[in-house]
């Protein structure tokens, strides 16, 4: 009987994987962050079904999905739609810095220094353990503050920067989402200096 269960849970374990491993395989991945001074923004997270067969995409999507269920503790709001016939979910969130957003798989950064803004996304512990070989299309576009100086591997336009590739290069860390901006004076460390400076002085 014990032998009879133990089986029962292999099986259903081995199920399990079988679904996210399906799942995992016929997405496409397209994230929008827009990005202030202070590491603070908005994010949009869209989970395209390229052929996984199923009657509820956002329901099989989110079954044990913990970094989604971490969104909706921030307060994220989803809908699900469709594009050019294929299911679609899209997450939206608010975040007062984007390193909220990280997990075991991937980390989000943003550093200022002086008037630079840096943002990154690179592999974690959990990504890097990992032996994802699956061709899923990810997309990341960034909008940052200020000019920007440095794109890593992306294509910028304007204030925006757009990276193109695929999940398992992103998890390998051969895909280097870096992106790196200029902001004007009066939004930068400097002015804050400068102005407390000539507000104390003019006080005196």
């Amino acid at each position: 009987m014990r032998e009879h269960k133990n089986y029962g849970r292999r099986l259903l374990l081995f199920l399990s994987l079988l679904s996210v491993f399906l799942l995992s395989s016929c997405i496409e991945v397209d994230w929008k962050l827009h990005l202030n001074s202070d590491g603070s923004g908005t994010a949009e997270f869209k989970f395209i079904n390229e052929s996984l067969p199923t009657r509820d995409f956002k329901r099989d999507f989110e079954r044990r999905n913990e970094w989604i269920a971490k969104l909706y503790r921030m307060g994220a709001k989803a809908e699900t739609g469709k594009e050019q016939g294929r299911d679609y979910v899209l997450y939206r969130v608010a975040f007062r810095d984007v390193s909220e957003l990280s997990d075991d798989t991937l980390v989000f950064s943003f550093v200022q220094n002086d008037r630079n803004c840096e943002f990154s996304l690179t592999p974690g512990e959990k990504a890097r353990a990992s032996k994802l070989e699956e061709v899923i299309r990810f997309r990341l576009s960034v909008t940052m503050p200020g000019r920007i100086i440095d794109a890593g591997s992306g294509q910028r336009k304007g204030n925006v920067v757009t990276f193109d590739t695929s999940l398992a290069d992103l998890l390998r860390g051969e895909t280097t989402v870096y992106v790196r901006s200029e902001m004007p004076i009066f939004l930068s460390r400097e002015w804050g200096i400068i102005w407390g400076f000539s507000y104390s002085f003019l006080s005196e």
